[in-house]
């Protein structure tokens, strides 16, 4: 058993004829990493928060990653009892995310379907408790097709990897393959607080923040579709929670950061932007990025020059405009709300 709070990793070869398992809680994630090659399954029990309810404290429902390959979801469900189910057990919480429709839509418990590695799935169970995925551990790289679908250009994708993943490093790596003004990660946080249920992660809050074992997120697609690339040397071993505010401020020479709140008079909001040498008042992919909904309350920038109309969640700026700057400002909010 490699506790909650372990990381194992292996230099060499893995080859498992007995039990292996991987645990974690709510906020913390085993990790292994197998630098040669795996055989054997391995179990990871993977914490899944608790279905939304009229007493439930938190708002329900996660976003997840199978950390390994190979499991059926027909197996996966018979092995996790604590998965939430409709009354007439016709379906499972355990959803794809069809970016045709638009919808999450759940699988049915004798579904043939395989998981897989480096898809996202919603999910969500009974109590707030661990589910089981056993199966291949995955040493090599990973490509994710990602298309734009008829209504949303959004992908639900996830760590592929029993271990950690570098979001740093996964950005780095796909700043051409996803939408210019969305190079982020995306991530629901069930926590709908005033700042919004997604956290997002970029190259303004990225560095040194880590994506656990089993989390899946959203990422948005380019028009004419694209590839999200995993690869071994992003594995990396930690410590961090699964999408929890409060991320390392990057440390350069020259660099400052502003934040704007809205208030009303039952929610506040947030916006943000950041100043650095390197920044333009234009597009700067992965620095100004955009908000997961483009409707929803809240206070929003727009890019200085060359505005595509896209509500930005964060926004970079240059470091010598710190003092006099002006930004066009975005306030979606219902008038019974002031």
């Amino acid at each position: 058993l490699v506790s909650k709070t372990g990381n194992l990793e292996i230099s060499g070869n893995l080859t498992n004829n007995g039990s292996l398992t991987l645990d974690s809680d709510s906020n913390e994630f085993s990790s292994l990493i197998v630098n040669g090659n795996a055989s054997g399954n391995v179990t990871y029990n993977r914490y899944v928060n608790e279905i939304s309810t009229s007493n439930s404290a938190n708002n329900g429902n996660d976003l997840v990653a199978a950390p390994v390959d190979g499991q059926s979801i027909e197996d996966f469900v018979t092995a996790n009892s604590n998965l939430s189910q409709n009354g007439g057990n016709t379906e499972v919480a355990f959803a794809i995310f069809n970016n045709n429709s638009g919808n999450f839509e759940n699988y049915a418990p004798d579904s043939n379907d395989l998981l897989e590695t480096g898809k996202g799935y919603r999910a969500a169970t009974d109590n707030g408790s661990t589910i089981i995925f056993n199966g291949s551990v995955l040493t090599t790289d990973k490509n994710v097709v990602i298309t734009q679908g008829t209504t949303r250009n959004w992908n639900l994708i996830g760590n592929p990897y029993s271990s950690y993943l570098d979001t740093d490093a996964f950005l780095t790596a796909n700043s051409s393959n996803l939408r210019p003004t969305y190079v982020a990660v995306y991530g629901y946080d069930a926590d709908n607080s005033g700042t919004g249920i997604w956290t997002i992660l970029d190259s303004n809050t990225s560095p040194n923040a880590l994506i656990s074992p089993g989390q899946g997120f959203f990422v948005a697609s380019p028009s004419s579709g694209s590839t999200a690339v995993f690869t071994s040397n992003m594995r990396t071993t930690g410590s961090d929670d699964d999408f929890i505010a409060g991320r390392n401020t990057p440390s350069d020479a020259n660099f400052a950061r502003a934040m704007l709140n809205l208030d009303t008079a039952s929610t506040s909001y947030l916006t943000n932007f950041y100043f650095r040498d390197f920044n333009t008042v234009g597009l700067d992919p992965g620095y100004d990025t955009g908000a997961y909904d483009q409707s929803t309350d809240g206070i929003f920038s727009h890019l200085v020059a060359d505005n595509t109309g896209v509500a930005l969640a964060n926004q970079s700026l240059p470091y010598a405009n710190l003092s006099d700057q002006r930004v066009p400002l975005v306030v979606n909010a219902n008038a019974r709300d002031q």
